[in-house]
């Protein structure tokens, strides 16, 4: 299987996850395992690709500990609004990575 098209896996068992309304720490160590396999790759274009997810998983990190902190309901929404257009342009970058690597 290749890179992107593990990272693609992970994020959608990520994106099931927060719909189901699981906000808990198996989703950040998930991240985590994405850190892994931005490492694999080889030419300039890939690199600069995986560098901005790389950035995007940081931040989506950083979402879902906030997320797990909120006890408003109207935040938790917005929190997880932000969550979803992260996962968006995540995805976005592995379809762009998936050209590239074609």
């Amino acid at each position: 299987m290749t890179v992107y098209l593990q990272l693609q896996e992970h994020l959608d068992k990520l994106k099931k996850n927060l719909s189901n309304g699981d906000n808990n720490q198996e989703n950040i160590v998930a991240i985590d395992a994405l850190f892994e396999l931005l490492l694999n790759f080889s030419t300039d274009q890939q690199i600069a690709i995986a560098t901005e997810i790389h950035r995007e998983l940081r931040l989506l990190k950083t979402d879902l500990i906030f997320l797990n902190t909120i006890k408003n309901p109207d935040k938790q929404t917005t929190r997880r609004e932000t969550i979803q257009n992260r996962l968006k342009r995540i995805s976005e970058f592995c379809a762009l990575l998936e050209s590239v690597i074609i």
